[in-house]
């Protein structure tokens, strides 16, 4: 089971931060069914926190893109299916990937060189720049 903080993705969910809901308030509410102990530091690609009941072993994530966000470590990448590639769930739009295709090994270069300058951050920088920053692109337009 995993918990998600409810995020700010799109333009038309009406999110405001005071309707989040924050991981640790979740992880409160189920210390009722017993504790709920961390378990090791996941790999830097798995965006959740896990924890495991005590008594039972059953385990629970949380994936807490606003209270604790975890931009640096990020490594997803998402293609619409109009195959264009965001390198954050919170783009304001993305990278055509057709003309990269044209010439073989071309798309495997373009790829690399834009995951080694990417520099999204949004969730680390969300209350700074959230009056300024235009829509974002809608989770269905991105496969979420």
């Amino acid at each position: 089971l995993r918990y998600i903080e409810y995020m700010d993705v799109g333009s038309v969910n009406g999110w405001s931060r005071k309707d989040v809901v924050s991981g640790q308030e979740i992880r409160e509410l189920l210390s009722v069914f017993g504790a709920l102990n961390p378990m090791s530091v996941s790999p830097t690609s798995n965006v959740a926190r896990h924890y495991r009941y005590a008594d039972t072993g059953l385990e629970v994530g949380f994936i807490e893109s606003v209270t604790r966000p975890f931009c640096s470590g990020c490594t997803r990448a998402r293609v619409s299916a109009t195959g264009e590639l965001f390198t954050c769930l919170f783009a304001q739009s993305g990278t055509p990937l057709k003309p990269m295709m044209a010439t073989d090994g071309m798309l495997e270069v373009f790829l690399r060189q834009r995951w080694q300058r990417r520099d999204d951050r949004y969730s680390e920088i969300r209350d700074e720049v959230a009056s300024a920053v235009s829509p974002h692109e809608e989770m269905w337009r991105l496969g979420g």
